[in-house]
C-alpha cells in the first residue's frame, strides 16, 4: 500500500494518478476533502495531518509500504505560525516516526530547490550550502535534517524540485495565462536573460515511483536541464499560443522593492521565491538522479509550460467555475495589484 499526503493539491494528486496508473493500491490523504477526486484514488480519507492518532490508526490498518509526504503550507503569517509548523516539520517528524516503528520500507519527501537560498548560479550540485532565506524554505530544511537524522532506520528519499509545471498545475501561472489568452502586455521584471530551471509534474511523479523501490538514502536535485532565459521561454509560448502579447521589460530596481511592499501589506500574490526567481538565474545539477535512478525529463521549459497553457485554455470554463482562486497550486492565483498592471495593458 502506498500513502501519500497532501494529495488533492497538484504534487499529491499527480503522484496519486502515476501510481493507479501501475496498478497500485493507494492511501490519498488531504484536509481538502471537497478536492479529492474517487474517480482516481482507491481510499479517500479526509484527515488534518496533524491529527497524529487518527494518522497513526491509518498505519495500524493497513500495510503501508512507502509514503510519499506532500502535504505542506505554503504560506506563513503570523496568524497561522503555529499550525504552519505543526504542518511543515512537526508532521514530518511523528509520520517518519509512524513509518519506522510500522516497518515502513522508504520515505519520498517533496523538498524544494528554495532550500539552497538566494542563488544566482547554474548546475548547483546538491552538495553545496543550504541557506534558506523565508520561512517556507526553512521548513523544508528542517524537515530534511529531521528525516535524513533517522536514515538508519529509513529509507529517505528527498526531491529538491524547482519550481513544478504540468497540465492542472495553475497558482499565480493561472495569472500569466490570461495575459496571454488575453492579448495583454505581459511583464518582466528586468530584461528576462536570466535562466530557471522548472520540472514537469508528471516527471517529478515518475521520479517517486523509481524511488519507491530505491534501497538507499538520497537527496536529488531534479529538473529539466539547459533552461534558455525567462524572456525566450515566454516569447515561444506568446507564439505557439498564437497571441497578440508582447514583452515589456521593467526596471528591476524600481519594481522589487514596490514588490516587496506589496506582499507584505497583502496586496500581490508574489512573495520572496518569486521576485527571487523572477531576476536570478537557478539550475540544479541532475546527474546524481540520472545515475541513480536513471530519471530523464520528458519535456524542457518551453514543453512544459505550452503544455499547460493549452490545458488551461482548453479547461477554461470549468477551471474557473471550481477554482478556489488563491488556494495552492490547484487553483486559481490571486491577482492582487496584478489585476491593476492588466487593466492598464
Amino acid at each position: 500500500m502506498h500513502l501519500v499526503t497532501g494529495s488533492s493539491g497538484y504534487v499529491g494528486s499527480v503522484i496519486v494518478k502515476k501510481l493507479l496508473e501501475y496498478n497500485k493500491d493507494v492511501i490519498a490523504i488531504d484536509s481538502s476533502h471537497k478536492k479529492i477526486n474517487s474517480k482516481y484514488i482507491n481510499k479517500n480519507i479526509n484527515l488534518d495531518i496533524t491529527d497524529y492518532k487518527k494518522l497513526e490508526e491509518i498505519f495500524i490498518s493497513n500495510n503501508i509500504e512507502c509514503i510519499y509526504h506532500c502535504a505542506a503550507q505554503l504560506t506563513y503569517n503570523k496568524k497561522n505560525a503555529e499550525y504552519f509548523k505543526k504542518v511543515n516539520i512537526e508532521a514530518t517528524d511523528v509520520l517518519s516516526n509512524l513509518a519506522i516503528k510500522y516497518k515502513v520500507k522508504n520515505f519520498i519527501y517533496l523538498s524544494s530547490n528554495c532550500v539552497y537560498g538566494k542563488l544566482n548560479s547554474l548546475e548547483v550540485p546538491e552538495n553545496y550550502p543550504l541557506n534558506p532565506f523565508e520561512e517556507y524554505g526553512d521548513s523544508k530544511l528542517k524537515s530534511e535534517q529531521i528525516l535524513l537524522s533517522k536514515k538508519e532506520n529509513l529509507n529517505v528519499i528527498i526531491f529538491r524540485p524547482p519550481t513544478i509545471i504540468g497540465e492542472g498545475r495553475l497558482g499565480i501561472l493561472s495569472v500569466v495565462f490570461d495575459f496571454i489568452k488575453d492579448n495583454k502586455k505581459l511583464f518582466l521584471v528586468g530584461n528576462g536573460d536570466n535562466k530557471y530551471q522548472f520540472v514537469y509534474g508528471d516527471d517529478l511523479a515518475s521520479a517517486c515511483i523509481s524511488a519507491s523501490l530505491y534501497n538507499k538514502t538520497n537527496v536529488f536535485n531534479i529538473g529539466s536541464p539547459n533552461p534558455c532565459s525567462l524572456y525566450e521561454t515566454f516569447e515561444f509560448l506568446i507564439q505557439e499560443a498564437s497571441s497578440k502579447s508582447k514583452i515589456y521589460s521593467l526596471p528591476s530596481r524600481l519594481i522589487l522593492p514596490l514588490m516587496k511592499l506589496f506582499f507584505k501589506i497583502g496586496l500581490s500574490p508574489l512573495g520572496p521565491y518569486q521576485y527571487n526567481m523572477i531576476i536570478n538565474s537557478f539550475s540544479g545539477n541532475t546527474d546524481l538522479i540520472h545515475k541513480e535512478l536513471g530519471w530523464k525529463p520528458t519535456k524542457n521549459n518551453n514543453e512544459m509550460l505550452l503544455s499547460a497553457y493549452k490545458y488551461y485554455v482548453e479547461n477554461y470554463e470549468n477551471i474557473h467555475l471550481n477554482s478556489q482562486k488563491g488556494k495552492g497550486n490547484s487553483n486559481l492565483g490571486r491577482e492582487g495589484i496584478i489585476k491593476i498592471l492588466k487593466w492598464l495593458s
